[in-house]
């Protein structure tokens, strides 16, 4: 992965309402995660956002604004290893536990699971994919997912050691998180957004991923898009918009 570590003493600021929640893993590892508070309350629910491999959670301000405005909270951790988060992984299944401990986090802040939307961006959809097969949110949205770590090793298509900036090979091999297996188990509806012109997660994964879907799910193709700032695209952010208000 690409941790960026921080000062364990930052104290955040952002605008508006948020609340800082570290929470204790195996081994007394503590994990860092942020909840941004809608000023339109009672929310609308909450959106659980397992990020990407890069930075660390210090810039999810300005994400968590787009949710907060259409009146959701917003709430994300950092992977052990990222921003104020202890520890590192060894294997996917710490990996899991800790989102499974994030999911728990909402559930004792009373949130219900038909009101949690778990999205996975990128390195973080094998993870938010397991979460939502083990448990009951109420829909699961993917950006830019593999078909696993596996078959994303198998299909290199970039030159080295560019690749390795972003997915050390160390990730790739000894790590599964298996999108495809745990979406043939997802009950809640699943949509994914890739775009063909990704050159980091190639488009085909998504495209064996759908061969896994529920007659409902969807799979929202941005011709050319590219992996860097996928999430952030205007069209995509509008497709996020009218699938969590229920107008998809």
């Amino acid at each position: 992965m690409n941790p960026v570590k921080l000062p364990n003493n930052l104290k955040y600021d952002f605008q508006g309402n948020f609340e800082e929640i570290n929470f204790d893993v195996e081994d007394s590892i503590k994990i860092n995660s942020l909840l941004f508070k809608s000023e339109i309350q009672p929310s609308k629910g909450v959106i659980l956002t397992l990020k990407g491999a890069g930075g660390n959670i210090s810039n999810q301000n300005e994400v968590a604004k787009i949710y907060n405005d259409e009146g959701f909270d917003f709430y994300v951790m950092d992977y052990r290893g990222y921003g104020k988060s202890q520890g590192c992984y060894n294997n996917d299944l710490q990996m899991y536990k800790d989102g499974q401990a994030a999911y728990d986090i909402l559930l004792e802040r009373g949130y219900k699971e038909d009101e949690i939307i778990i999205i996975g961006v990128s390195l973080g959809s094998g993870v938010a994919s397991y979460l939502a097969a083990n448990n009951s949110p109420s829909q699961l949205i993917l950006i830019s997912p593999y078909k696993s770590m596996k078959d994303l090793a198998k299909n290199l298509t970039l030159p080295k050691l560019k690749y390795l900036r972003y997915l050390p090979t160390d990730l790739l091999l000894r790590y599964n998180l298996d999108n495809a297996e745990h979406i043939k188990k997802v009950k809640a509806p699943v949509t994914i957004f890739h775009g063909t012109a990704d050159r980091l997660i190639y488009y085909g994964s998504s495209l064996k991923l759908k061969d896994c879907f529920k007659p409902a799910d969807t799979l929202i193709t941005i011709k050319d898009g590219i992996h860097r700032g996928f999430g952030g695209r205007p069209d995509v952010l509008e497709g996020i918009r009218e699938i969590i208000n229920g107008q998809k």
